[in-house]
């Protein structure tokens, strides 16, 4: 817990005295394709920090463990921002990549930052978070 408190701090603190051109370089980084991204809105930073903190929690990350999480999380959730309004927006031009390539790209990342057992349990965390939207979808039904 203590962990997330200090994650949460570090990266709260860096948003309010920068601007979002500097986050979304730092996530193009991480980005293996050529395509830049628009800077992240503030919706997809705020998702990408609770979901940092909290695979950090339940992942037990080192601290640079999930500043390469954030980076990773921030990325996937621009692009499939990107696909959504691609979608919404039938004017809008083609995209160089599709919503598998993008959860495949973040697979790819999250093996390379994770030890064998973190990976592992992301894996089932996601299985889980899958299985919990499945079960919400149709009891709203």
């Amino acid at each position: 817990m203590k962990n997330v408190l200090h994650l949460l701090t570090g990266f709260t603190l860096a948003a309010i005295f920068s601007c979002a051109t500097p986050v979304a370089t730092a996530a193009q980084g991480v980005s293996s394709g050529s395509q830049p991204l628009a800077p992240a809105s503030p919706e997809c930073q705020a998702r990408s920090l609770k979901l940092t903190c909290y695979y950090t929690d339940a992942l037990r990350l080192s601290s640079s463990q999930a500043a390469a999480v954030r980076l990773a999380t921030q990325q996937e959730l621009q692009q499939l921002e990107q696909l959504e309004a691609a979608i919404v927006d039938e004017s809008a031009k083609t995209l160089p990549f599709t919503a598998t390539q993008v959860l495949a790209q973040y697979d790819a990342h999250m093996l390379s930052i994770l030890t064998p057992g973190q990976y592992n349990a992301f894996h089932l965390l996601q299985e889980r978070q899958a299985s919990l939207t499945l079960i919400n979808h149709v009891a709203r039904k």
